[in-house]
């Protein structure tokens, strides 16, 4: 909107892009922000965008107005047994109905899912437990006889 308002300031179209802006549903007063200049004008539509993304970022959140802390990591769990790019679809169908959350594919592989939401900054990391033929190979090898040396990471006990 800023942009729109800036080339309209500039090249004379205010009017036209004033009621193009009007049509389309914006809050920004079109013919004040062409007045206050393009300084003004940038400030107060950086303002706009920040409002409404975050209305629009709380509406989304009052979908999961009831979801708990448990019912959230529940649904992340599963989640993680889906293969990468499919995750989201498994955390909604558990009852996670907000639309702001993501997966971060750069740090998500096979057996870790990292689904982090935008509006709230709220990141859950799940890991998938054994699904494969190779996980449950290794837990024979290594759980099943008590081979704690082998199966816990250095450091952690």
């Amino acid at each position: 909107a800023a942009a729109l308002a800036l080339v309209a300031a500039r090249s004379g179209l205010g009017d036209d892009v004033c009621l193009a802006l009007r049509l389309g549903g914006s809050l920004l007063a079109c013919a004040a922000a062409l007045e206050l200049g393009s300084a003004a004008a940038i400030a107060a539509a950086a303002v706009l965008v920040a409002v409404v993304s975050w209305v629009r970022g709380e509406r989304e959140e009052s979908r999961d107005f009831e979801l708990t802390e448990l019912g959230l990591a529940a649904a992340a769990s599963s989640a993680s047994y889906a293969p990468p790019g499919g995750r989201l679809e498994e955390l909604h169908a558990r009852g996670v109905d907000s639309r702001n959350w993501r997966e971060d594919r750069s740090l998500s592989t096979d057996v870790v899912a990292v689904l982090y939401n935008r509006h709230t900054q709220t990141c859950l990391v799940a890991f998938r437990g054994s699904a494969t033929l190779g996980d449950w190979k290794s837990n024979v090898h290594h759980v099943l006889p008590g081979n704690e040396r082998d199966s816990t990471p250095p450091g952690s006990v």
